[in-house]
């Protein structure tokens, strides 16, 4: 008899462990849920309410979705399933209250946070919007559905102050944010959104910034904005190029440059690195290329009226004869036309449509050691 006893204990535990196993199963494989014995269903009792999607709920899923929340009342996605099923079966405000309550449980729950987002956007309240989608975009890899709500939120001026608190927070999600409210919004939008969190401690990427700065440039030629954008800890820590100096300056500690600052070519074919510090810096220049390219550019504020580039280098090589200079107007591109005169090249900026300009210099082929460049006018 005992024997008896034994053996049948042995096979309820083991029709237990299988049930529960099946169960787990079931959560990477949906597949399985119809072989899971209902006292065990939970994972897969999951999958059956998910699966049914909120437009397709029935009676048979909205009684599931109770009998899984009755089973397992704490996690958010099943009161989030519930929230779903009610509102699919008509019940409106029991749909609602469960989502409301889901929001308060489940941070780590896309979909409710995607349905809080847009809530609060519909709803006007901003900062509970710009809050809930700085959660999901900690948790959803899903880039379609961060780029659809973020731009929901980023639509309004109050989105954006909104998502500036929270980029003030240094939250896990601020880089990809920052990234991109870079690439998405308009250049002044996105320095607005920098300043705004910058100005309540948030710190940035410092060459995710002289990015911005430059687009606000060459977008609108609004140096001063660039500036302001760039001024604080990135401007404490970036080599002093000065907007109206066209000289070479040594490069700063951390290789950020700043909106003002030349941005040299580094590659296979053409590389340019600078020599000296203080207030003697050159330029090494490499083209191993066959035609003329490209080795640095960068944008400045020359005031209207004529201004004389001049370049020298070093006797070795083939000397500064191989460098040409090309100057255009900020914001359209429009380029200026640079007259030979006392060694140099003559620009006359025009009063108005050059708030800014880019300087883009260029070597033949060849090298050269101790280039040097300088502004009069």
């Amino acid at each position: 008899m005992k024997r008896l006893v034994w053996i049948l204990a042995l096979a309820f535990v083991g029709m237990l462990v299988v049930g529960v196993e099946l169960d787990r199963s079931a959560r990477m494989d949906s597949s399985l849920d119809d072989y899971v014995p209902a006292l065990f269903q939970s994972f897969a009792l999951e999958n059956e309410v998910d699966g049914a999607g909120s437009q397709s709920l029935d009676g048979e899923q909205l009684d599931d979705a109770r009998k899984l929340l009755r089973q397992r009342p704490v996690p958010a996605e099943h009161l989030r399933a519930l929230a779903l099923a009610e509102i699919a079966a008509g019940n409106d405000a029991v749909g609602q209250q469960a989502m409301a309550f889901a929001a308060g449980r489940g941070w780590r729950d896309p979909v409710v946070q995607a349905t809080m987002v847009r809530a609060g956007a519909q709803a006007g309240a901003w900062d509970i919007a710009a809050q809930r989608l700085a959660a999901l975009w900690a948790v959803v890899n899903d880039r379609q559905t961060l780029n659809d709500l973020t731009h929901l939120v980023a639509q309004t001026e109050q989105g954006r102050a909104a998502l500036a608190q929270q980029l003030a927070g240094n939250i896990p999600a601020r880089d990809g944010m920052m990234r991109w409210i870079a690439g998405n919004l308009t250049p002044q939008q996105a320095a607005s959104v920098a300043m705004a969190a910058q100005a309540h401690g948030a710190r940035f990427d410092c060459g995710q910034m002289a990015d911005v700065a430059r687009k606000v440039v060459v977008s609108d030629g609004d140096a001063e904005l660039a500036q302001a954008l760039w001024n604080g800890r990135c401007s404490r820590n970036s080599a002093p190029s000065q907007p109206g100096d066209v000289r070479f300056v040594s490069s700063a500690p951390t290789g950020d440059t700043g909106p003002f600052g030349w941005q040299l070519t580094q590659n296979s074919a053409v590389s340019a690195d600078l020599e000296g510090s203080g207030g003697d810096v050159s330029l090494s220049v490499h083209n191993g290329g066959s035609v003329p390219a490209k080795f640095a550019e960068r944008i400045v504020t020359l005031a209207s009226g004529a201004h004389l580039l001049k370049l020298s280098a070093n006797a070795s090589g083939s000397g500064a004869r191989g460098v040409s200079v090309a100057m255009f107007c900020l914001p359209d591109g429009v380029p200026l036309a640079g007259a030979a005169s006392n060694g140099g090249s003559l620009f006359q900026i025009p009063a108005a449509g050059c708030r800014a300009q880019k300087l883009i210099l260029t070597a033949s082929p060849g090298d050269i050691e101790g280039l040097r460049i300088s502004s009069e006018g």
